[in-house]
């Protein structure tokens, strides 16, 4: 081998053994110039647009509030469109992992789709943040790579009961879309309201899209009951309250978390929203001083103020910002930025965000009665307790 040749593979040795504790423990060198990109999977299209439109809006406001950049790296969202359909949502999160190369995966608001998609993420070790509710997410089938930005279903459940049980309604009709996380919200609602010392007299599961609830809630008018709690979400939380009121039914409607605080559903209900309850992961009225700056600086920007689903979306980049950050912008792969994203804990509106032992978050709750003035759906905050972790269960 000519002299020339072996100096210059003794220089790069030298410079690899110089420079390699710098490329890989998070000094100055360690950021690469190279964006983050995270990918974002949301329901873009079809009739659940709406819904992906505000939790993405959640997301590039917390973008903005970071300037663009964290720890030094731009970050840069890649849009993947679910439509609602959890094999899109498979196929999108493929794409994402094997094609744009993200480091994490964001967004999902259908259980279904989350579902369908965590098989792989898991497989392919990429942290994954979902709004979906299904208990199993971060219960049956949890892992060190699934994250719940919103809450479990049954989680606020219990304390709706909790809350009910308190104004002395013991009796109630429960009502939900039929699928998976409509009957674990109704499940848990049931079974805390008889942990209570109170009763469920019927559990009532029209199908997801359903346009006439009216047979169901002529079983209903045939109950002795205190309350009627519904889990419907959309179009169906629409026609589900509009046809409610309208056959005049009596008994107090409590509706699960989300279902109005989002989307606009509250202000398209109109007066229907009046007197109605539900019970919140967090509201806009709250009036902690990060929820106000939080609402006012949204306004600012978008010219509304934020619902659920945008809080929603600006935790879930939240927890992969705080993420990157604690790594000093050094991502060596999914296993790192995993681990560092269970450890985030951060002041978010409404209290500080953190992870419990299963990746789901302990979760403030606030039992809320909706109202109408001045023609705006107007959430008044009644009471909250806080502090709740999934299997939570309301105590007498």
């Amino acid at each position: 081998m000519k002299a020339t040749r072996i100096r210059k593979i003794i220089a790069v040795g030298v410079a690899a053994a110089v420079l390699g504790p710098l490329l890989f423990s998070g000094g100055a060198i360690a950021a690469s110039k190279e964006p983050v990109k995270i990918g974002v999977i949301d329901p873009l299209t079809g009739p659940a647009a709406r819904i992906g439109k505000e939790n993405l809006e959640g997301m590039e406001f917390a973008l903005a509030e970071y300037g663009g950049k964290v720890a030094g790296r731009a970050i840069q969202f890649v849009m993947a469109d679910d439509q609602n359909n959890p094999n899109v949502g498979l196929t999108e999160a493929r794409r994402l992992v094997e094609r744009e190369k993200v480091v994490a995966i964001i967004g999902t608001l259908n259980s279904a789709v989350a579902l369908a998609t965590i098989p792989y993420t898991i497989r392919s070790k990429m942290p994954y943040v979902t709004g979906g509710i299904a208990a199993a997410i971060t219960g049956s089938r949890k892992s060190a790579y699934t994250f719940r930005s919103s809450f479990a279903a049954g989680q606020l459940e219990a304390a709706a009961a909790a809350f009910l049980a308190r104004k002395g309604y013991k009796t109630g009709v429960m009502m939900g879309s039929d699928y998976a996380a409509g009957h674990d919200a109704v499940a848990a609602v049931s079974a805390n309201i008889k942990r209570l010392g109170g009763a469920v007299v019927a559990e009532l599961f029209p199908r997801q899209g359903e346009t006439d609830y009216a047979p169901f809630f002529s079983r209903v008018a045939a109950q002795k009951a205190d309350f009627v709690y519904g889990y419907f979400f959309g179009g169906d939380t629409l026609r589900f309250v509009r046809q409610y009121k309208s056959l005049g039914l009596k008994f107090p409607l409590v509706m699960t978390p989300s279902a109005l605080s989002a989307a606009s559903v509250a202000q398209a209900l109109g007066k229907n929203v009046k007197g109605v309850y539900s019970t919140e992961l967090w509201i806009w009225t709250l009036g902690d001083p990060t929820t106000k700056k939080f609402v006012a600086d949204y306004q600012k920007k978008y010219g509304h103020p934020p619902q659920t689903l945008a809080y929603d979306g600006y935790i879930k980049a939240k927890i992969v910002f705080e993420a990157i950050k604690a790594l000093n912008g050094n991502i060596p792969n999914g296993t790192a930025l995993a681990k560092a994203m269970k450890a985030v804990k951060f002041a978010a509106p409404g209290g500080e965000f953190k992870f419990d032992s299963n990746n789901n978050p302990v979760v403030n709750a606030h039992f809320v009665q909706w109202d109408w003035a001045d023609d705006k759906a107007v959430p008044k905050v009644l009471e909250s307790i806080a502090g709740i972790p999934q299997g939570w269960q309301a105590k007498k």
